[in-house]
């Protein structure tokens, strides 16, 4: 749907028309001497609008796992979007009735730095009026599109490598075992073990049967994760008994057809 883009509602992207600096810099010096309150009602806007979590705003500001991790995503997009774009939209109009009756209070001045001061004000005014429309929906389907692409890249590249990486776990897990050490852990196993992670974390069939346990008892192959260290005597009988159990998983892994 079309609506304010995530660039937009961040305040790299708020307008510099909304901001009191550029107000002040364009009102005019006779019409710093009238109190209009327009800079107090910009300043606000300037705060609301770095409220704004635009990672959380970006359904694909961080690459996803996962269809349901997007709807996931999606939710907290609109929820974010409820939570701090809408009041930054409401603020708009305050500060265009701030800035329109700025514009007619410095009008009556009849001096050229009252007009210059007046169409600042209109200028602030037209800006508001026109921010606040962009900030009417959240336009979310490019960044979902981008979500879903990368998405199906990953499950390509899964179903590429997931045979490939599990030879290379069951290679590793073979030499590692002839001569277990932790640095072996770290020379066989750690990185293969990685790789076989990165496709079933990525494929629907694959993540439901297997993921859960796969991360919680390897909990990504790290040695300090797993508390393998070269001065436990017993390191090298905690590393036998992964291997055991990461050597039994592998295999039905291997054989699961989906």
């Amino acid at each position: 749907m079309a609506g304010v883009s995530i660039t937009n509602a961040s305040d790299a992207g708020y307008p510099k028309e909304l901001r009191d600096a550029d107000w002040q810099k364009k009102k005019g010096t006779l019409a710093k001497t009238q109190k209009t309150g327009l800079g107090a009602v910009l300043k606000t806007g300037e705060t609301l609008v770095k409220k704004i979590d635009v990672v959380t705003l970006d359904p694909a500001s961080n690459p996803i796992k996962t269809m349901d991790q997007l709807e996931e995503r999606l939710e907290a997009a609109k929820a974010e979007y409820k939570k701090s774009v809408m009041p930054l939209q409401d603020h708009m109009k305050k500060i265009s009735k701030a800035a329109n009756e700025a514009a007619a209070k410095l009008d009556k001045m009849k001096l050229g730095s009252g007009k210059k001061g007046a169409k600042a004000a209109r200028d602030v005014a037209k800006t508001a009026d026109t921010y606040a429309v962009t900030l009417k929906s959240l336009d979310l389907e490019a960044r979902v599109a981008k979500a879903k692409s990368d998405l199906e890249k990953k499950h390509a590249l899964a179903v590429k490598n997931l045979k490939g990486s599990i030879a290379k776990l069951a290679t590793g897990i073979k030499t590692f075992s002839g001569e277990p050490s932790v640095a072996a852990w770290g020379a066989h196993i750690k990185q293969n073990g990685r790789s076989v992670s990165n496709c079933i974390a990525v494929l629907p069939g694959y993540k439901d049967q297997f993921w859960t346990k796969w991360q919680s008892d390897f909990k990504g192959f790290d040695e300090s994760g797993l508390g393998l260290k070269d001065d436990d005597p017993k390191v090298n009988e905690k590393m036998m008994a992964l291997i055991k159990n990461c050597g039994a998983q592998l295999k039905q892994i291997a054989a699961y057809k989906g």
